[in-house]
């Protein structure tokens, strides 16, 4: 199963540095386990959409990012960019306990980890879930300014299902541009951190209800009157 793996730096980073990878591959990388670090930006952040190529983007100097230390062009981070999402990625910061999200999901294939700050409190449960998608799901639109889709865009479509699938998770899981660090802990929390996997069906949205978030009334409207 093919999978899209983007990683950059740190949260600031707006170069995409793009690996192809199959689902396999992925699991394994997280099982790995935990970097220890006493800062988060010890590792990398990654996503799982699929970019448009810089290539593609040649017209648009906006889109793209030039680094001039190794000549390189590299796909800006931006949603407009993404094409499509290949897993589903839920973060969990506190709304749903790990043993909660394992009864939740016991049916699914999936690989998990324990996020940064987990149990830092010594009660709030953190972590996140991979879901590898059978089919990917298109990101591809148009959006106003503000964020509104105008047209295309199964992902934004798909919005309230995933939230329905997912449950109490961190609003910005269904953001298909969002990155999220490597599994990485504090050494004082090291036998708190915990990776798991589980074997089961593949998370297939493809039959999903869907909801029209389009707005081409409001669009039409400001046309007609300027």
């Amino acid at each position: 199963m093919r999978v899209c793996v983007n990683t950059i730096q740190t949260k600031y980073d707006n170069r995409v540095v793009s690996h192809e990878a199959t689902w396999d591959v992925f699991r394994e990388v997280i099982l790995q386990g935990h970097v220890v670090a006493e800062d988060r930006i010890a590792v990398k952040m990654f996503n799982a959409a699929e970019y448009r190529t810089p290539d593609s983007l040649v017209d648009n100097a906006d889109a793209v990012v030039h680094d001039r230390d190794t000549d390189r062009t590299y796909t800006r981070r931006l949603k407009e960019n993404v094409l499509a999402v290949t897993m589903l990625v839920l973060d969990y910061d506190g709304g749903m306990s790990v043993h909660e999200a394992c009864e939740r999901f016991k049916d699914y294939e999936y690989v998990a980890y324990t996020s940064f700050r987990h149990l830092k409190d010594k009660k709030t449960e953190k972590f996140r879930i991979v879901f590898p998608l059978a089919t990917p799901i298109s990101a591809d639109g148009r959006f106003t300014d503000c964020d509104d889709l105008i047209e295309g865009s199964a992902w934004c479509e798909l919005t309230q299902a995933l939230k329905e699938f997912a449950g109490a998770c961190d609003p910005a899981s269904f953001r298909c541009n969002q990155f999220y660090y490597l599994p990485v802990t504090p050494k004082a929390r090291l036998d708190t951190a915990r990776v798991w996997a589980n074997s089961g069906a593949v998370l297939d949205c493809s039959s999903w209800k869907r909801s029209s978030l389009r707005i081409p009334a409001i669009v039409n409207i400001v046309s007609t009157r300027w």
